[in-house]
């Protein structure tokens, strides 16, 4: 029954670049992978390098989306707009997770 849950991450940041990383990371390590993982990032300069550009993802799986939004509330509350699954789950962008996580999760 539980591989039949699908669910998405969003994670609110301000730009911190090396935890968010290690975060996805994590994600992509998952022995349940979400279907989408929602980046929703505060920073101060938007000329500046996005995180998302210096992670080897797939696009597809992985959607960066840089605000002026400061509020981490309100960020989670904007990244869920972009998600179709009906289980979301709000990541801080410093979360270490062990590889079965999620599917421990989804069993329980």
């Amino acid at each position: 029954m539980s591989d039949s849950i699908q669910y998405s991450v969003v994670i609110a940041t301000k730009a911190r670049g090396s935890f968010l990383i290690d975060t996805v990371n994590d994600l992509l390590s998952q022995s349940r992978r979400p279907e989408k993982i929602v980046i929703i990032d505060s920073i101060e300069d938007p000329s500046g390098e996005p995180t998302i550009e210096r992670l080897p993802v797939d696009r597809a799986l992985v959607e960066y989306h840089a605000t002026a939004i400061e509020s981490a509330a309100m960020q989670r509350n904007y990244g869920a707009e972009f998600v179709d699954t009906s289980l979301i789950c709000f990541l801080d962008d410093d979360v270490r997770l062990p590889k079965n996580h999620f599917e421990q999760l989804l069993n329980s």
